[in-house]
């Protein structure tokens, strides 16, 4: 009776722990989908962006490309509750005008789910560079940023490369104060050479506007006489 009972033990213990063990080691799983445009076509390309949230606090990671049929994988991730949308911000594609993402669940029972990712119209897009006007030296810790006439809409950016070039996807069909500022230089507004006396830029989705800026430096050190 005694190496009965002991027999039971042994066998319900080593099912316990075959069965913590096997829980344990699914803690990851993935994601795999098709991201198309506005459009339906493959979005060849673009970058898929995971947003996972914690508290107040918000992370984005946009590590994986989208393959030339379309298609994406994204394997080894953690168990959680995510949102997952894709941007190209080339083309107008942003963060902005692609939240909120699709929700998306990775569970021990289905560690691997299948989407569709459908893009959300682009918005526009202004490209360029930033230097001094005396030297003609890019200027890479300049800020850009916008606001909105006729829209409640507002960004900036301070990606700027070490040969002073951006990108910056701005809101479609928006009357847009663009402006650009850096220490030790004086400010820059966006002027439309063809209605100067009115300072805006509205830009259709998809539609890409060129800004090479050139800012003047403030000059210190002048003596009044």
């Amino acid at each position: 009776m005694l190496r009965t009972l002991l027999s039971l033990v042994v066998v319900t213990t080593t099912l316990f722990y075959c069965y913590g063990q096997s829980t344990k080691a699914i803690q990851r799983g993935g994601i795999t989908g098709f991201v198309g445009t506005e459009d339906g076509q493959p979005a060849i390309g673009a970058d898929v962006c995971v947003e996972s949230k914690s508290g107040n606090s918000t992370w984005d990671n946009c590590l994986w490309s989208v393959g030339s049929d379309g298609h994406f994988t994204i394997d080894h991730w953690p168990i959680g509750s995510y949102q997952v949308f894709a941007i190209d911000e080339r083309s107008g594609y942003s963060m902005e005008n692609q939240r909120p993402g699709q929700p998306v669940t990775i569970t021990p029972n289905q560690p691997w789910q299948d989407i569709t990712i459908q893009m959300r119209k682009p918005g526009g897009i202004v490209s360029g560079s930033i230097t001094d006007s005396l030297t003609g030296k890019p200027i890479s810790h300049a800020w850009i940023s916008y606001s909105g006439l006729d829209c409640n809409a507002s960004g900036s950016t301070s990606r700027i490369n070490e040969s002073g070039a951006f990108d910056l996807t701005v809101p479609p069909s928006c009357d847009l104060v663009v402006m650009v500022t850096a220490n030790g230089y004086k400010g820059w507004v966006f002027a439309d050479p063809s209605n100067p006396a009115r300072p805006v830029l509205n830009l259709a989705a998809g539609q890409k506007k060129q800004l090479d800026v050139r800012l003047d430096p403030v000059r210190t050190g002048l003596r009044s006489q």
